[in-house]
């Protein structure tokens, strides 16, 4: 039995433990690179209170008190269906992090990991050949009475890498930005600051037109719908 509003670690005997080689964003938060126990606060018809010791080996009866977190979480609880056995699991995982859930009877426990990706893919000169070239860019405008919004965009093989670069660059980014292979004819935008990964654009994906063997032109999709075309100069 787990009682509302006790301390509880979601586990038996050890408390578990939560360990990541880097720092990560656990629910919006920053967690710094290290091993924690993991405790929880549950409570009926309300958010759970979930939070992180430094100290990670305790016993499940050496409950921490929650002032001394290393980091505290409100977390809503859902249902799901009923799993038998204390279950943690992964999912939904991504290149941009994960959930992490945990899943007792009934109840799921969901976190939101979130992490910076540093992977780089190379695409041989071969392959990248079709795409490489200038192209001039259109964004569809996406409110009533608005301008569309051109552009050029160079298409490039630098260090064995796809790279793009728009002729206005973007904020607070490097002038060129990765594209990363995502299926046939199509990838997707890593964007770079001080030649490291910023921000890699999960949602957004480079899906090009080939023809001959070369491509012809491309389209920025969002969701299944463009919202920018591009054809080659």
């Amino acid at each position: 039995m787990v009682r509302w509003g006790d301390v509880w670690t979601p586990g038996a005997n050890w408390a578990t433990t939560l360990e990541v080689s880097g720092d990560v964003q656990l629910n919006g938060q920053t967690l710094a690179r290290g091993k924690y126990s993991v405790w929880m606060i549950p409570r009926e018809n309300e958010s759970w209170t979930v939070f992180l010791n430094d100290n990670n080996r305790l016993f499940h009866t050496q409950k921490p008190k929650p002032e001394s977190a290393r980091l505290t979480l409100a977390v809503t609880p859902q249902t799901t269906p009923h799993a038998e056995v204390l279950t943690w699991s992964f999912p939904l995982v991504s290149s941009e992090g994960a959930t992490l859930q945990m899943q007792w009877g009934t109840i799921a426990v969901p976190l939101d990991i979130r992490v910076t990706s540093n992977r780089v893919v190379a695409v041989p000169q071969f392959d990248a050949a079709p795409y490489l070239g200038s192209y001039h860019l259109k964004f569809e405008p996406q409110d009533p009475g608005a301008q569309a919004f051109e552009l050029d965009v160079e298409i490039v093989s630098a260090d064995g890498r796809l790279r793009a670069r728009f002729s206005q660059p973007v904020p607070e980014t490097d002038p060129y930005f990765d594209l990363l292979p995502a299926g046939a004819g199509t990838f997707k935008p890593q964007y770079l600051k001080g030649g490291k990964v910023f921000e890699s654009d999960e949602e957004t994906r480079i899906v090009f037109q080939l023809a001959g063997g070369r491509a012809t032109g491309f389209e920025f999709v969002f969701n299944g719908e463009a919202y920018a075309r591009a054809t080659r100069k």
